[in-house]
Parts: C-alpha cells; structure tokens; sequence
C-alpha cells in the first residue's frame, strides 16, 4: 500500500515542490514591464538627485551675485579679511562649475536611458513576437554591417549614414517622432530606394506628407495580410428539423361546432 506524505513542517522538500508548482511563471510582457517600471524608478531617482544638485547652484550663483565687486575698502581696509573673501568667491564659482557639469552630465544620461527605453517599447510593440523581434534585429546589425557592399550606388557603409546623408534630415525625425520606426526602418532597409526618392525631394513639408502616407499604407497592409491570415469562423450547423414520431395513425382536422 502507497501513501502520499502529507505537506507539513516535517516535510521540507514536499513543501518547496508544491511552492514551486503553484507559483506564477511571470510571461515575457510582464518581464517588460517589471524592467521598464523598475528602470522609470530608478530614473525619477536620479532626476531628485538632479534637481537638489540644481537648487545648490542656484543657491551659489545668488551668493555670488550678493556679493560680487567687493574691494577691500569695502571691507574696512581688512586685508586678510578680504583675502578670505576672495577664495569664497573663487571656492563658489569653481563649485558652480563642478555642479553645472555633473547637472549637464546626468541630464545628458537620463535622456540617453529615456530614448532607449523608448526604442525597446516601441521595438517590442511593433514586434510582439519574439522571432519577428530577432529577426529584424538581426536585419539591423546586418544592414550596419553590410550596406556598403549591398548597395555601394549610395557611397555610404553604414545604414545609419545613408540616413544621415539627407541633407535636412528630414526623415531621422520623423522615425524619432513616430511609433511605428522599426517598422519604417525595416522597409527602408530593404527598399533603401524608398528612401532615396523622399530625400530627393526638395520639400520638407512635402516629405513628410510622404512619409506620414507610407507609414499608414503599411499599417493597412499589415491589417490585410493580418485578416487573410486569420482562419474564417466555422459555419453554424443548420437547426436540426424535428419530426413527429411515425405512429401509424392519421391525425386529421375536424372542426368542432
């Protein structure tokens, strides 16, 4: 006869094996979004740090500004005491400076962390799936790697310099403004044509019209080829005739006076 141990103190690894069968696997998007909640923590941390560094050398510079052009008459004749005053104001102008770069520096890397953030939101939107994701980041290193020899009629190596070559870079900002630039990248990487033919144009406005109506005559591709894709619901059954059961009588109508 067999009997299961019971999950109690004096089972220990019956315990951690039930633990670990009930508990939740998180999916990939709720990874996403504990990463990003985590790194917007961070970030809004930083930016307090910022701010407090900010206030310091708002502080110093109304100091400085008090006091500024003293001369030792204006101190009484004190010689030492305006020596003192003189490092302070020194001491308070370099401190303003040390500040105002490590604000520059922080700001600089805040928004390095926010784009980056923005480009993985919008890489995991447009490519929800995880194969799609690999594939076209893979297209991505390749096209970096490679453009020269694919297409050498741009005189360009990098797919990111075919891009810087637009003289108005007109087209780096709309894919910096739109939500849908890994899917215009992927189309100009492939179709590096496209491309060329927007920037030819002389017209800002006018390329950005172009570009705004590629953008949706992809979306719309996309919602074709998405419903041809999926399967048509199952036709419903006809209802089933019901038919009186064959009793072998005739059943006729009399009309009761």
């Amino acid at each position: 006869e067999t009997s299961t141990s019971p999950v109690t103190e004096e089972n220990p690894e019956k315990v951690e094996s039930v633990e670990k069968e009930t508990k939740k696997v998180p999916t990939q998007q709720e990874k996403i979004a504990h990463s990003f909640a985590r790194e917007k923590a961070k970030r809004k941390e930083a930016q307090a740090k910022l701010d407090a560094k900010i206030k310091e050398i708002e502080a110093l510079k109304a100091e400085l500004e008090k006091y500024k052009g003293l001369t030792e008459q204006d101190l009484g004749g004190n010689k030492e005491q305006f020596d003192d005053y003189r490092f302070n104001q020194r001491w308070n102008n370099a401190m303003v400076e040390r500040l105002q770069k490590e604000v520059d520096e922080g700001q600089s890397e805040l928004r390095r962390q926010e784009n980056s953030e923005l480009a993985e939101t919008r890489l995991n939107n447009c490519f929800p799936d995880e194969l799609e994701r690999g594939r076209y980041q893979m297209l991505v290193v390749d096209a970096e790697q490679n453009f020269g020899q694919k297409h050498p009629e741009y005189g360009c190596n990098k797919f990111s310099e075919f891009l810087m070559s637009e003289d108005d870079k007109t087209i780096l900002t709309y894919l910096q403004d739109s939500d849908n630039s890994p899917k215009l990248i992927r189309h100009f990487i492939m179709k590096p044509e496209a491309a060329e033919r927007i920037m030819r144009m002389k017209n800002p406005f006018n390329k950005m019209f172009e570009l705004r109506q590629l953008e949706q005559r992809m979306l719309q591709m996309e919602k074709v080829r998405a419903a041809k894709d999926t399967p048509a619901p199952a036709p419903t059954p006809a209802p089933v005739k019901k038919e009186l059961p064959d009793t072998g009588k005739i059943i006729q109508n009399s009309n009761i006076n």
